[in-house]
């Protein structure tokens, strides 16, 4: 557990406050600079080179892992028919790969069939309006989720914290004024990508109220200590106990961003681009047994859902409904 030592005088204790919150803020950086690169450099690195080495093996695991998705969507496609319709296990095999609804269908002719006092020219106004109205409604979804993520790249949180913390507050929106495009102070040196990828990651800390992950965000990026102010708050306005209680917080982020490096450690990926020769060789070999483990075990539950489609048997279209 960590403790700091308390002293009698308050201005000594205020400089121990800050020195420790200086030198935490370092290792957050330094810690939080390891795993991205791991993440931006050295993850991409190896899998560009994995790809380039067992290509075609990586490509027969995709493939039988795309017929995986589509057989288990044609499995419970079957199963709410069965449930829904009430139809037999050919019948709604028929209906899950027919591309048109079976109770619009004439088993006699094969056909659709025209409903009853209807012309062509009404069906097909009917139908015109009905993609009219969809239309329509995926507008007005954009333009409803155009206008929630404006409101949010405005760098202002909700109006009421996940915890109610205003040092979460204030962190939040000093990391927003930092990423937001349009801030004269917003950081010009990553990808636009990147920077999204960012944003998205302070927005999930914030929502889950992860004042750890926020303060580990910030020390990478630089929102750390300036002139009377420590992580987007004037360090004149916080009590001892709340300067005491963000320096417990950024040591549990120290922890758990070193958690997170030693679980790292063990992935082959871990400073790959200082591999070479015969430890190469040894992590392709390595990733070779670990693909052919996988293509096998996914191949079996190819063969499982394939076997049940089969034992259905040939579909049969359904009795017209009357």
């Amino acid at each position: 557990m960590f403790h700091i030592p308390v002293p009698v005088d308050p201005e000594l204790f205020l400089r121990q406050l800050a020195l420790q919150e200086r030198t935490l803020l370092a290792k957050l950086a330094e810690l939080e600079d390891r795993i991205r690169k791991f993440e931006d450099f050295e993850r991409p690195a190896y899998e560009a080179w994995l790809r380039l080495e067992l290509g075609p093996a990586m490509m027969t695991l995709e493939e039988i892992l795309e017929k995986i998705h589509e057989r288990r969507i044609l499995a419970q496609r079957i199963n709410e028919l069965l449930e829904t319709q009430k139809l037999n296990p050919r019948e709604a095999l028929y209906v899950a790969t027919a591309k048109k609804e079976w109770s619009d269908i004439d088993s006699s002719e094969g056909k659709p069939k025209k409903p009853s006092g209807w012309d062509a020219e009404e069906i097909d106004t009917r139908r015109q309006a009905k993609r009219e109205a969809k239309r329509a409604d995926r507008r007005r979804g954009k333009e409803k989720k155009k206008d929630s993520t404006s409101q949010q790249a405005g760098g202002s949180p909700p109006i009421s914290s996940p915890n109610g913390s205003s040092r979460l507050v204030s962190l939040y929106r000093a990391l927003a004024r930092k990423l937001h495009p349009d801030s004269p102070i917003s950081i010009k040196g990553l990808p636009a990508s990147r920077v999204l990828a960012l944003w998205l990651e302070v927005q999930a800390a914030y929502n889950s109220a992860n004042m750890e992950r926020l303060l580990a965000i910030a020390a990478w990026l630089g929102e750390g200590v300036e002139e009377g102010k420590v992580l987007g708050m004037a360090s004149s306005v916080l009590t001892f106990s709340e300067r005491f209680e963000r320096v417990r917080s950024m040591v549990r982020s120290c922890s758990r961003l070193e958690t997170k490096l030693s679980h790292l450690v063990a992935h082959p990926a871990w400073e790959f681009e200082t591999v070479h020769g015969k430890l190469r060789r040894k992590l392709r070999q390595r990733a070779a047994r670990e693909l052919e483990d996988e293509t096998a075990k996914t191949q079996v539950v190819l063969d499982a859902l394939d076997d049940f489609i089969d034992s259905i048997g040939t579909p049969k279209p359904p009795k017209p409904r009357r």
